[in-house]
């Protein structure tokens, strides 16, 4: 099945750079807010997020409308390594907001 794509103008971007684009393959939908610059470069501004119904879509859709875009920010992710506060504890230095020794 072919993609489609259908880029909705936000109401507070008066020259038309910012829009939500939405896509869909099937049932699938997703949808990111985008910057379209001058010279036609497009810049995404999040990770694509997938919506299953109307009500999810209109949230994303009223959240990009006032320029609310967290809803898109990647999602965290542990790559394993430990915290610096770890890795001090682990050689025997230990972190405080209130050291004993002032």
């Amino acid at each position: 099945m072919e993609w489609r794509n259908v880029k909705i103008p936000l109401a507070w971007s008066k020259d038309g750079q910012f829009y939500l684009s939405v896509f869909q393959n099937g049932s699938l939908l997703e949808c990111v807010p985008v910057r379209r610059y001058n010279d036609g470069e497009t810049h995404l501004l999040g990770e694509p997020k997938k919506f299953v119904n109307s009500e999810e879509f209109m949230d994303m859709l009223a959240d990009a409308n006032q320029g609310w875009f967290d809803k898109w920010e990647p999602e965290e992710y542990d790559d394993g390594q430990p915290s610096w506060e770890q890795e001090w504890e682990d050689f025997g230095e230990v972190y405080s907001d209130e050291p004993d020794y002032l």
